[in-house]
């Protein structure tokens, strides 16, 4: 049996793996093939048992900011920016969802041109200009330079017909994102079955006159809040009403 959570492995004292931040049996598969004979392969496996996962701390942080000078006002789209981050050593982010506060919504006309899941999935540049709503930042202790790519509207799933959030992350791996939108118990965005590994930050940037819509005086007397719920591989789950950074007001 191993401990869940931040026992890393290093490699001139950089981390390069950690043992997962989940409970239960897991399995280690590997394959090896020869130069001398690369038709024969031999393969294995080994299993170890991961507890104590209650036990890691989980408490993801987050932020937001939104407009800009003379995107403010009611029925203009500003941009916004929201980071959720976390400190090394917590469990993996499962499940993270976020709602929009009251004055703002979603610019519903971008939603009726998603790039197609395929297209995502082989090549997410050369999706329609229109489904490409921001770029995404991801940070991890593991890895030696940041991942980054574009924010995309895909089409719906068959499942509830609603138009999904795909994040497409390159760097010193590739890794895409799949979220999905939700009317209940608001207007947001959720992902769910995060790969189980350590970010620092992980940040959506949309873009000015895209996807986000203001329907209030974003300077007026209206606060915005917006509420955030994450669960961790660990079985741990947060949430809080988060207040934004409003920018450009005078």
């Amino acid at each position: 049996m191993f401990d869940a959570g931040p026992r890393l492995s290093t490699v001139g004292g950089k981390p390069f793996l950690r043992n997962p931040t989940s409970c239960g049996n897991k399995v280690t598969k590997f394959a090896a093939d020869s130069y001398a004979n690369p038709n024969q392969t031999i393969k294995g496996q080994v299993s170890f048992n991961s507890v104590n996962c209650a036990s890691l701390p989980f408490s993801p942080t987050f932020t937001a900011a939104v407009g800009s000078k003379g995107h403010t006002a009611n029925g203009t789209k500003p941009s916004m920016t929201a980071v959720i981050s976390q400190d090394d050593g917590e469990a993996g982010l499962k499940n993270a969802q976020v709602i929009l506060p009251d004055g703002l919504t979603a610019n519903f006309a971008l939603l009726s041109n998603p790039c197609s899941e395929a297209q995502f999935r082989s090549n997410a540049s050369a999706c329609p200009p229109t489904s490409i709503v921001g770029t995404s930042v991801a940070t991890s202790p593991l890895l030696p330079s940041p991942e980054s790519g574009a924010v995309v509207i895909v089409a719906a799933a068959q499942s509830n017909g609603l138009p999904r959030l795909g994040v497409d992350l390159h760097g010193p791996l590739s890794l895409q994102l799949l979220g999905d939108f939700t009317v209940s118990p608001g207007l947001g965005q959720k992902f769910t079955g995060l790969p189980d590994i350590p970010i620092s930050n992980f940040i959506l940037h949309f873009k000015q006159g895209g996807l986000v819509m203001a329907v209030t005086n974003l300077c007026g007397p209206l606060k915005l809040a917006f509420p955030v719920s994450f669960a961790g591989w660990n079985g741990v789950s947060r949430s809080a009403n988060v207040a934004a950074t409003v920018k450009g007001c005078s």
